[in-house]
């Protein structure tokens, strides 16, 4: 980019990883794309001209399709992120992802918060009970996702804004959410 057309970007997303572990129902994502990763050199390259030329930027958005945490570097990009947001204290966008649950381990969890470069973390937990869930998640698993939510939440810092991304079958949208999903979606930010 020229310099004067960074002065338009309002909002940056990258795409750590093409790869993903699920096939849902509905994303076409799997449709003949190329599977890569973002090398962290490269992304912190990207990042400190971002963060030099554009610290204006409101969104940093750390996905764009697949399963960010696949990326077998994830850590290491995050660790680039806040090392790069506090070297440049002017350059402060909303840090987000989108995740689908599965490999949010607790384990995983604990490094990523850890770290602190997140703003936003969004989980799309689909349907309204196990098997509706399952069903259009193919490779997902409704209890390892929800133990990975829940513990979550009961870690999650106050400055990191959760939001679920929910979408339900029409055949299932007279049916109430399960216990397990009414009581987490109770306690998201939106």
């Amino acid at each position: 980019l020229r310099d004067r057309s960074y002065t338009f970007l309002d909002r940056v997303n990258f795409e750590i990883t093409s790869v993903c572990n699920l096939h849902c129902k509905y994303c076409t994502f799997q449709s003949g794309k190329r599977k890569a990763f973002i090398e962290p050199e490269l992304y912190r390259k990207i990042l400190t001209e971002l963060a030099q030329k554009a610290p204006h930027l409101k969104r940093l958005a750390l996905y764009m399709s697949g399963e960010s945490l696949m990326h077998p570097a994830f850590i290491e990009i995050l660790e680039i992120t806040r090392a790069i947001k506090d070297a440049y204290p002017a350059f402060t966008p909303l840090t987000y992802l989108h995740t689908n649950g599965m490999l949010w381990t607790p384990q995983m969890n604990d490094r990523i918060l850890k770290i602190g470069a997140l703003d936003q973390v969004t989980w799309s937990i689909d349907g309204v009970d196990k098997p509706s869930f399952e069903h259009m998640r193919y490779g997902a698993r409704f209890e390892t996702v929800m133990k990975n939510f829940e513990h979550f939440l009961s870690t999650c810092p106050p400055f990191v804004t959760t939001v679920v991304n929910h979408i339900v079958e029409p055949g299932d949208a007279q049916r109430a959410l399960c216990l397990e999903m009414a009581s987490a979606f109770a306690k998201v930010d939106t």
